[in-house]
């Protein structure tokens, strides 16, 4: 499986791999980031089961966390759904 670095909201949190400051950190850990356990858990994942919360849209039993995130500071203009923590 994968994911593509733009989907990913950075710096990205990580219980296993520290703080990922960029999509080239990203793609150089990328195995470390998203192991077994978070694949099978994306797998797995239902659109009727799906948890959300302040937080964002939980996928699993949270090894996956997504949520918008605004394109400028002020989130004038919109935002962008990305992954924004990752609890491998």
């Amino acid at each position: 499986m994968w994911l593509s670095g733009a989907m990913v909201s950075y710096p990205l949190g990580t219980t296993t791999s520290g703080t990922v400051k960029n999509m080239i950190e990203c793609r150089d850990r990328y195995a470390r980031i998203f192991n077994q356990k978070v694949v099978d858990a994306i797998d797995r994942q239902r659109f009727e089961t799906l948890f959300a919360n302040y937080q964002g849209v939980m996928i699993g039993r949270g090894e996956v966390w997504i949520s918008g995130v605004c394109r400028d500071k002020k989130c004038e203009r919109g935002y962008d759904v990305r992954i924004t923590r990752v609890n491998n």
